[in-house]
């Protein structure tokens, strides 16, 4: 399943070297709205590399529903958490960010 995602993670991986923009992210792991097939398959992976998009671009709110999404199919999932917990942070939601990073604890 990882080799689905492989694509998504070049991208973002050109994208933090400046090399792509976040925004591009979007043509290969759509909102999740319009998520399907192959991808869909594995929705907590496909939610996250959204959420982290959605971060990358400072639009906080997006990426915590996303994150949130996430974390609802994995539940235990700390890289979700972490991720929540720095998405708060960005909120100034100082209580939900150390209750993200507990979790992650």
């Amino acid at each position: 399943m990882a080799g689905v995602f492989d694509p998504a993670h070049e991208l973002m991986c050109k994208a933090r070297c400046g090399e792509a923009s976040f925004q591009s992210v979007l043509n290969l792991v759509p909102d999740d709205d319009a998520i399907t097939k192959p991808i869909s398959e594995d929705l907590n992976h496909a939610r996250y590399i959204v959420g982290e998009r959605w971060y990358q671009l400072a639009n906080y709110q997006r990426a915590q529903t996303a994150f949130e999404r996430s974390l609802a199919d994995w539940p235990g999932d700390w890289q979700c958490f972490a991720a929540l917990a720095n998405t708060c942070s960005e909120l100034n939601e100082p209580e939900q960010s150390i209750a993200f990073f507990t979790k992650n604890c």
